[in-house]
């Protein structure tokens, strides 16, 4: 990832998300390389841990594999 921006509110960088795509199956898969946009937001407070972000959103800058059916998840909180 190279971010382009990281404030307080949110961060936004460029780089490569990596997929082993599992065919034949998962340990023989091929992996395939996607250029991707990647938004970190929704700033959250954690006792002990500090200011840390709860979604990720990504936006594909070549054609989303099929498999994959979303493009915003919700991240876990550090404990």
């Amino acid at each position: 990832m190279t971010w382009t921006t990281w404030t307080g509110q949110g961060a936004t960088g460029h780089g490569t998300l990596w997929l082993n795509l599992c065919d034949p199956d998962c340990a023989a898969g091929k992996t395939a390389y996607y250029p991707v946009q990647v938004t970190l937001s929704g700033v959250q407070a954690s006792s002990g841990h500090g200011q840390w972000f709860k979604s990720l959103a990504i936006t594909w800058e070549s054609p989303r594999p099929a498999h994959l059916p979303l493009s915003t998840y919700g991240l876990v909180s550090p404990s």
